[in-house]
C-alpha cells in the first residue's frame, strides 16, 4: 500500500487523479468510510469524467478512460480488472460498503457494471484487506452514491446509439429535500454485437455474440431526525447473452452457448449520530445464473454493524477509530454443488488514523475473518507517510506502507464437482510499498506527479489444474508480483478553455516462484495474459461550450497457457468531441442543457486482442444525446 497526496488540485476533466479520501456527509454529522482509513494510492474518476460514460458499463470506462487493463472475452462479454499483476479473483469491489464479488467464482464482471448506477468510483492498488476485507490482495474498487439533504432535484436522460446495432437508453432522477432524498436509475442496452474481423486472412462477422440487459437502481434515505438517518438501497440487473466463441469457432454452430443472469441486492440502513456514531445494515443479495441448461445461483443474507469516534485537534493530533464486523450466510443452489452446501463467512476489524501536527499521517488496520471449517490468519496493515510540503499551493510527501492480506478460497474452489474440496489453503499476500507524491498549484497551471514502489508475495496461490480426467483447483506455493508506477498531470486553463494531459506508465512483473511439476515450464517468467509494460497518455479539452478527448494507449505483448504463444503488444487511439448548451435560458427554477456527441474508439482500426482468440471490434462508432434538468 502507498499513501497518496491528500488534497486535490484538480476538479476538471481527469481521467484518474490522485485525491483523498473524503468524509461522507449526512446531515450535520459525518460518517467515516471503511476506506478512509486506508493508506493506499487512491485513484477517483472524477464527476465530469464519469459524466461523459454514463451511456457505458465500467469495463468500457476503465477500457477506454484509464490506464488500467481490463481482460475481455470479447465485446461486451465477461471483463474482468486485474491490480497489479494479480488474478481477477484478487480485487475487492465494495458497493456501498458491501463485496458484490460472485460467490461462486469470486470475480466481478465489469461489464455488468452500468456507471450510470455510481457518483463515485475509486480505485485502490495494492492489497489492503485489513481495509476492504477479504479478497483485496491485488486492490480493491469502491462504487457509491451521494446522499444529500437539501431542496434539489435534477434529472438527466441518454440516448445512444452505435455500430453494430447497439442501443443504450437511460433515464437517472435525483430528487432531494432537508428530509428526504432520492436517486432512481434506469437502463437498457442491446447490441447484434456482429462487427467483422480478419482470421487467417478471412474477413468474417462475429457470430453469435449478441446481448441484451437492463437494470434499475434506487437509492432511498430518510432523515428521521437530526441525529438519526434510515436509508434502502436496490439494485437490480438481468443480463442475456450469447457466448462469443473463439475466432476458429465463429461459423461453427455447434460450439455457440449462451448464458443468462439476473441478480438482486437489497438492504436496510440505520445510522444514529452521537458522540459515538453506529450504523446497523441488514440485506439479502442474490445471483440466478443460468448457463446452457445448467443452474447457478446463490443467496447470501448478511448484517454488517460498526461504531466509531474522531478526535480533531488540528494543532496537535487528529484521530479516528472505527470498529465494526459482518455476517454473512450463504446458500448456493449450483448443478455441481452438493444439495447441503452452505457456509458462514464473518470478519471483526479495528481501524485507526492519525494525524500528528498536520505533517505525520499513520494508519493502523488489523481485521480478523471467520469462515466454516477453516481458519484464516489475521490480516494487519500499517501505513507512515510525512508531508514535507505542505503549503496551499504545494505539497511534497512520501510515504510508506505494509500489509498482509489473505483470500479465503470461493466456492467453487471448495465445492465444485460434488467433491469436498475445504483442505484448500487460503491464499495469502504480504504487500509492501513505497510512494513519492508531488503538487504544484499556479494562477492558470497545475501539475501533480506520483511514483510508486511496490512487492507483493503470495503464497497458496490458486490455480485450477487437470487432475486425471476433471479440473482441481490446487495451491501454488509462491507468486511474486513487483513493479513500478508513474503518472502526471498537467492542466492550463485559461479564460475560455482548458487543456490537460494525463500520462501514466506501469511495470507489472508477475512470476510463479516455485510450484508443482506441471508449473515448471512457467517459473520465472510473466504470468499468462498480464502485461508487463502498460502506457498511457489522454489529452482533454475544452472551448466554450465544445468538450474533447483524445486517448491513446499501449499495452505490451502478454504470455499464454502455451509456453511457445505470445499476444502480440497493441496501440489503442480513442477520440470523442460533445457539445453542450442550454436549451432554456435560466428562470426560477430549473435550467435545461442538452449535450450531443460522437465518440470513435479504435480510431486506427487495429486488430488486437486481450484474451487468446477472442476477436475485438476494429474502428466503432458511437453518437449521444443527453438532456440534464437541475433545479437551480
Amino acid at each position: 500500500m502507498c499513501l497518496s497526496l491528500s488534497t486535490p488540485l484538480y476538479s476538471q476533466n481527469d481521467s484518474l487523479q490522485i485525491y483523498e479520501l473524503q468524509e461522507v456527509e449526512v446531515s450535520t454529522f459525518r460518517s467515516i468510510s471503511n476506506e478512509a482509513f486506508s493508506g493506499s494510492t487512491v485513484l477517483t474518476a472524477p464527476t465530469e469524467v464519469l459524466s461523459q460514460y454514463q451511456n457505458t458499463s465500467l469495463s468500457d470506462y476503465l477500457a477506454n478512460g484509464t490506464p488500467l487493463f481490463i481482460k475481455e472475452s470479447g465485446y461486451g462479454m465477461l471483463s474482468t480488472l486485474s491490480l497489479r499483476g494479480t488474478a481477477a479473483s484478487h480485487t475487492k469491489v465494495n458497493w456501498e460498503g458491501v463485496p458484490i464479488n460472485s460467490q461462486t467464482m469470486g470475480q466481478v464482471d465489469f461489464s455488468q457494471l452500468p456507471v450510470l448506477f455510481f457518483d463515485e468510483v475509486s480505485i485502490y492498488p495494492g492489497g489492503e484487506c485489513a481495509v476492504h476485507g477479504n479478497g483485496a490482495i491485488g486492490g480493491a474498487v469502491s462504487l457509491k452514491g451521494k446522499v444529500l439533504f437539501k431542496d434539489t432535484m435534477s434529472l438527466q436522460v441518454h440516448s445512444t446509439v452505435g455500430s453494430f446495432a447497439t442501443l443504450h437508453e437511460a433515464v437517472k432522477c435525483m430528487v432531494s429535500t432537508p428530509k428526504l432524498h432520492s436517486t432512481t436509475a434506469l437502463y437498457y442496452r442491446k447490441s447484434d454485437n456482429d462487427f467483422p474481423f480478419y482470421f487467417r486472412k478471412e474477413k468474417q462477422y462475429q457470430q453469435n455474440a449478441s446481448f441484451y440487459d437492463y437494470g434499475v437502481m434506487e437509492n432511498l434515505a430518510f432523515r428521521i431526525s437530526p441525529r438519526q438517518v434510515l436509508s434502502a438501497k436496490l439494485w437490480h440487473t438481468y443480463y442475456n447473452r450469447n457466448i462469443q466463441p473463439m475466432m476458429q469457432n465463429n461459423l461453427n454452430s455447434a460450439k455457440y452457448e449462451s448464458i443468462s443472469n439476473q441478480s438482486t441486492k437489497l438492504w436496510l440502513d440505520y445510522a444514529h449520530y452521537t458522540p459515538l456514531l453506529w450504523s446497523v445494515r441488514l440485506g439479502w443479495q442474490a445471483d440466478d445464473q443460468l448457463y446452457e441448461s445448467h443452474k447457478i445461483a446463490t443467496d447470501d443474507w448478511f448484517m454488517q454493524a460498526s461504531v466509531e469516534k474522531s478526535w480533531r485537534k488540528k494543532s496537535v493530533v487528529d484521530a479516528s477509530l472505527k470498529f465494526g464486523g459482518e455476517t454473512h450466510v450463504i446458500r448456493p443452489e449450483v448443478y455441481a454443488y452438493l444439495n447441503t452446501t452452505s457456509e458462514c463467512r464473518s470478519d471483526l476489524y479495528l481501524l485507526s488514523k492519525f494525524t500528528f501536527l498536520n505533517k505525520l499521517d499513520l494508519t493502523c488496520n488489523l481485521r480478523k475473518d471467520f469462515v466454516s471449517d477453516q481458519t484464516i490468519p489475521f490480516s494487519p496493515s500499517f501505513s507512515l507517510s510525512y508531508w514535507f510540503v505542505k503549503k496551499e499551493f504545494t505539497r511534497l510527501s512520501a510515504g510508506m506502507g505494509c500489509s498482509r492480506n489473505v483470500n479465503v478460497p470461493t466456492l467453487n474452489d471448495r465445492y465444485w464437482g460434488m467433491i469436498d474440496n475445504r483442505d484448500l489453503r487460503p491464499e495469502k499476500g504480504a504487500n509492501t510499498e513505497l510512494n513519492i507524491g508531488f503538487e504544484k498549484m499556479k494562477r492558470k497551471y497545475r501539475l501533480s506527479a506520483q511514483s510508486s514502489l511496490y512487492r507483493n508475495s503470495v503464497t497458496d496461490w490458486i490455480l485450477w489444474m487437470p487432475r486425471g480426467n476433471i479440473w482441481k483447483p490446487v495451491n501454488l506455493d509462491h507468486v511474486l508480483a513487483k513493479g513500478v508506477e508513474l503518472s502526471i498531470v498537467q492542466k492550463l486553463l485559461m479564460k475560455k478553455s482548458s487543456v490537460s494531459l494525463d500520462a501514466h506508465y506501469a511495470y507489472n512483473h508477475t512470476e510463479v516462484m516455485k510450484g508443482f511439476a506441471e508449473m515448471k515450464p512457467f517459473e520465472n517468467r510473466q504470468t499468462p495474459l498480464l502485461p508487463c509494460h502498460t502506457l498511457s497518455a489522454t489529452l482533454y479539452g475544452s472551448v466554450g461550450n465544445l468538450h474533447y478527448t483524445l486517448l491513446g494507449k499501449w499495452v505490451g505483448e502478454r504470455n499464454t497457457t502455451d509456453v511457445f504463444e505470445q499476444l502480440d503488444p497493441y496501440f489503442l487511439m480513442n477520440v470523442a468531441v460533445d457539445y453542450s448548451f442550454e436549451l432554456k435560458k435560466r428562470d426560477r427554477k430549473f435550467i435545461y442543457v442538452i449535450d450531443v456527441g460522437s465518440q470513435v474508439n479504435n480510431l486506427l482500426d487495429v486488430a488486437y486482442y486481450t484474451m487468446p482468440y477472442r476477436a475485438m471490434p476494429m474502428r466503432h462508432f458511437v453518437f449521444f444525446v443527453k438532456l440534464y434538468m437541475n433545479k437551480n
